[in-house]
């Protein structure tokens, strides 16, 4: 028996510009990348984060985590996310063909910014996790009214 896969991904040269990549492995193992743990079996996968006057809202890509396993801390100015996607294997089965397996995910951001820590809430759902960290109300931006002086009334 033979398994051939086609992967067909028509507009990649030009989304590689835009994401550098992401469409040909969407998953960059960690011992590769800038957060570089030497730990096989370990991926950082893809996050995304935006600002908000009130928040920082994370969403990281990955799919099949068991949601038991999701772990969420922030300590200080980083936010960690570790998690676990296991593969069963059938019983009495051989794989073909693999692109996949059992992992563990582990993803840091650091934001720079004091965070309150009573307020992050994470969600997942879909196979992505949202984490939303609220801006302590030190780090929130504030509008400073400016006062004018007084100036001397006209003479007339």
């Amino acid at each position: 028996m033979s398994v051939d896969l086609w992967r067909t991904t028509p507009y990649a040269h030009l989304l590689h510009h835009v994401v550098g990549g992401l469409p040909e492995q969407p998953f960059t193992p960690v011992s590769q990348g800038p957060t570089a743990v030497s730990r096989p079996g370990v991926l950082a996968p893809p996050v995304t984060v935006w600002e908000t006057d009130e928040a920082y809202i994370a969403t990281l890509l990955a799919p099949g985590l068991n949601e038991q396993t999701i772990k969420v801390v922030f300590h200080a100015d980083t936010l960690l996310i570790e998690g676990d996607r296991t593969v069963t294997i059938p019983d009495g089965a051989r794989a073909v063909w693999q692109e996949f397996g059992s992992i563990m995910i582990r993803r840091s951001v650091r934001l720079g910014t004091a965070i309150d820590p009573s307020r992050v809430a994470a969600q997942y759902q879909d196979g992505l996790l949202t984490v939303t960290l609220a801006k302590s109300e030190q780090a929130r931006p504030r509008q400073i009214p400016v006062q004018g002086s007084a100036r001397p009334a006209a003479a007339g």
